[in-house]
């Protein structure tokens, strides 16, 4: 009945909006105002396998021994690039239009990552005869990434079309509005933002896909409401978010790490902010949790109930204009493999704790199927220590950063999970749980007003977890270290 109810809906604010539409566009043409981001930056990880043993080219079984590269290279090294372009259209006082162009997935992509040679002059062999003409491969693969328009009414503001979603520190839902982020929660569907005083209530609705057919078969939606108190006179934030997001039994968008659709599900997720300041000590924290049905997870013919969690913790203090030193620390669940319930949780990409731990998908290194970005914080607890100096145009940081796993295999014959291929295995030997401890060092220069330089240190102090082989022989050890130099501009 709900779900009719918001259909009914979601048709007649449509129509509001085409009416506006035209009623703006007969009254005057708008102008358009352009900003935008681009970020480039140079990326060496050293050691990125963490290990120089041979490659054991078996199926997986839980091991955490990465293929060797072409060559048997253990140093990876790339250029990469972001490109956000930001188009505003004021049509009048109650109607503005907003979107965001972008070069694919990720925002962006890797510098010389096109073609060797130019495909339509004159041929594929004249690649030697033409060495010093070859240029880039001339495809275009610009995307609308987001494209809405936004209602201003006297109670609230209504946002309708493909929009980006944010909620407490970004840990789940993440809008990606910083420079270096790469991602961004996408939805299409309308969200209406009341604030009534300090309160902030934002109730949303979103088609996740349609890509086979168009009736309810292979259906995807999301729908919840926000709630936020928010108290500037007491440096108080406050707030809940109840989402939910339901697919029918014949989606095949959504596919397990078995294979399997996951079909019909139907999940749940509370998630929990809380944002304190007294005096130079700030305190936040986010509480997601995720109940209701995954779907055929484990085996075709059977539900799982999905059962995870996350608690993010971040806290700053201010010594005085120039120092500022702060903790973070979290605990993210992760799968037992043993079932009947899926456990893990997963982190967006955008949220950060390292330089090198959960920033990379090293397997992306020698697998051009996968990103390099696509990288999430899961199955751990965690504890940054981490301080800052800022001085002119000067910026420098350090931090210390030590995890732990928190579901390992148990050996035994028992099941296990192997969160970076999100497999189950049946596990022989027991695994350690130390993910390894990190320094980091960062320093930044803004040129002006528009164009900031930074550079990154890393450097891993490799734990056992990464040994594991699931065989009475381990991986040995070594320490990985990366650097990043990057350079961003705003407009």
């Amino acid at each position: 009945m709900y779900k009719k109810f918001f259909n009914i809906a979601f048709v007649f604010v449509l129509l509001f909006v085409l009416f506006s539409f035209i009623d703006a566009i007969n009254s005057y043409a708008a102008p358009m105002d352009w900003q935008g981001t681009f970020a480039a930056d140079t990326n060496t990880i050293g050691n990125y396998r963490k290990t120089n043993t041979p490659f054991q080219n078996n199926p997986d079984n839980g091991s955490q021994q990465l293929p060797a590269s072409t060559g048997d290279y253990s140093d990876a090294s790339f250029q990469s690039y972001i490109l956000k372009l930001a188009p505003t259209v004021v049509i009048n006082d109650s109607v503005s239009f907003f979107g965001e162009i972008t070069t694919g997935y990720n925002r962006g992509g890797f510098f010389g990552d096109s073609s060797s040679y130019k495909k339509d002059s004159p041929s594929s062999t004249f690649g030697d005869a033409l060495y010093l003409q070859n240029t880039y491969s001339g495809n275009s693969n610009l995307a609308l990434s987001q494209f809405n328009v936004k209602l201003y009414a006297d109670t609230a503001t209504y946002i309708i079309g493909r929009q980006s979603f944010h909620w407490a520190l970004g840990a789940v839902m993440n809008s990606g509005e910083k420079i270096w982020d790469r991602y961004a929660t996408i939805q299409d569907g309308i969200t209406v933002k009341f604030k009534v005083g300090n309160f902030n209530i934002v109730p949303y609705y979103a088609k996740i896909n349609s890509i086979r057919e168009l009736t309810k078969s292979d259906d995807t939606r999301s729908y919840g409401i926000a709630a936020l108190y928010d108290s500037v006179e007491r440096d108080m934030a406050f707030g809940i978010l109840y989402g939910k997001r339901s697919s029918r039994d014949y989606n095949s968008f959504f596919q397990s790490g078995n294979g399997y659709n996951i079909g019909n599900a139907f999940i749940s997720m509370v998630n929990i902010h809380l944002k304190k300041t007294v005096n130079r000590f700030s305190f936040a924290v986010e509480a997601p949790i995720i109940t209701g049905d995954l779907g055929n997870v484990f085996d075709p013919n059977q539900n799982t109930r999905y059962k995870a969690y996350a608690v993010v913790t971040e806290s700053n203090y201010k010594l005085n204009e120039n120092w500022n030193v702060g903790l973070m620390l979290g605990l993210v669940s992760g799968e037992n493999g043993e079932g009947p319930d899926y456990q893990a949780m997963y982190l967006n990409p955008n949220y950060k704790i390292a330089n090198i731990l959960f920033n990379y998908n090293m397997q992306a290194v020698t697998n051009s199927n996968q990103s390099i970005y696509d990288s999430y914080v899961s199955n751990t607890k965690y504890l940054k220590l981490h301080g800052s100096y800022v001085t002119g145009a000067w910026s420098y940081n350090a931090a210390f950063i030590t995890a732990k796993a928190n579901e390992v295999a148990a050996g035994g014959g028992k099941l296990a999970f192997n969160h970076t291929t999100n497999k189950r295995y049946t596990s022989n030997y027991a695994q350690e749980k130390n993910l390894g401890s990190e320094i980091d060092l960062g320093m930044g220069y803004q040129w002006n007003s528009s164009v900031s330089i930074n550079g990154a240190l890393g450097y891993l102090f490799t734990g056992d977890y990464f040994k594991y082989t699931n065989s009475a022989t381990t991986l040995e050890l070594k320490n990985s270290y990366s650097f990043v130099a990057g350079i961003s501009t705003s407009f």
